[in-house]
C-alpha cells in the first residue's frame, strides 16, 4: 500500500517506510493484530493515523463480514479517513505480491468500486447483478464514516472502530458507551490522538475511571 504525501506534488503516492526507517510502525501493527482495546497518544507526522487506516482497510478487504467504522469529531473529518482508505486501496502493489485468495478478493472489490456510493462508505461486496456469479468472492464487508454523536452509531453493529483524534471529541465518552454493546468481546476499538489534557481518552489511558471501560 501507499500513502498520500500532500507536500510532494510530483510523487504524492509514497510507500510505507521500511522496518529500519520506522520500526515503531511495525511494532504498532503487531499490536493491532493482537489486541482488542488500543489507545495511542501520538505525535504528528509519524503516520499513526495512516497506519491505522491501512490496517482497517486490510481487515475489511481480506476478511468476511467486517463492519469497520471510522469515527471523528465531525462527519467531514471522518469522510477524509475514508478517502485515505480509498487512496491506499487504489495504490496497492500489483497482484503478484498477493496469494491467489487475495487476488480473488481484489477482483471482487474492483467490481464493487464501480458503484462506490457516498464519500462516507466503501462497500466490499459485489453489486446485486454479480451476486449469483460463481466466480465472485463474497466479502460482505464495509468501511463507513460517522461523526462522534452517539445517536449516529447506537443502532449500528461494528467489528472494528477507529476513533481518530479521540482526545478532541467532546462526545467521546457517549460515543464509546454507544458502541460497546455493538463490539462485544471480539470487536476491536482503537483510539488515536495527539494529547489534549484531562479528556475522556486521558482518563481511560491513566485508568482514572471508576468503572472498567471494556
Amino acid at each position: 500500500m501507499r500513502t498520500q504525501d500532500q507536500h510532494d506534488r510530483a510523487i504524492p503516492a509514497k510507500p510505507f517506510p521500511s522496518y529500519k526507517q520506522a520500526r515503531y510502525i511495525y511494532k504498532y501493527i503487531e499490536v493491532l493484530m493482537n489486541e482488542k482495546r488500543i489507545l495511542v497518544e501520538k505525535s504528528r507526522q509519524l503516520m499513526w493515523s495512516w497506519t491505522t487506516v491501512a490496517f482497517m482497510l486490510w481487515a475489511a478487504q481480506f476478511h468476511k463480514n467486517e463492519a469497520v467504522f471510522f469515527i471523528s469529531e465531525m462527519q467531514g473529518k471522518a469522510n477524509k479517513l475514508v478517502s485515505r482508505a480509498k487512496f491506499m486501496y487504489h495504490h496497492q502493489f500489483g497482484p503478484t505480491t498477493f496469494s491467489r485468495g487475495a487476488m480473488d478478493t481484489i477482483h471482487t472489490v474492483t467490481y464493487a468500486q464501480r458503484d462506490i456510493g457516498t464519500r462516507s462508505l466503501i462497500p466490499f461486496y459485489p453489486p446485486r447483478a454479480e451476486i449469483l456469479a460463481d466466480n465472485v468472492h463474497h466479502i460482505q464487508s464495509k468501511i463507513e464514516a460517522f461523526s462522534q454523536e452517539a445517536d449516529n452509531i447506537r443502532m449500528e453493529t461494528a467489528s472494528r472502530v477507529f476513533f481518530d483524534e479521540m482526545a478532541f471529541m467532546a462526545e467521546a465518552e457517549n460515543a464509546c458507551q454507544a458502541i460497546w454493546p455493538a463490539l462485544g468481546e471480539t470487536g476491536q476499538l482503537v483510539g488515536v490522538s495527539t494529547p489534549n489534557g484531562p479528556c475522556y481518552m486521558y482518563r481511560l489511558i491513566t485508568d482514572t475511571e471508576e468503572e472498567e471501560v471494556a
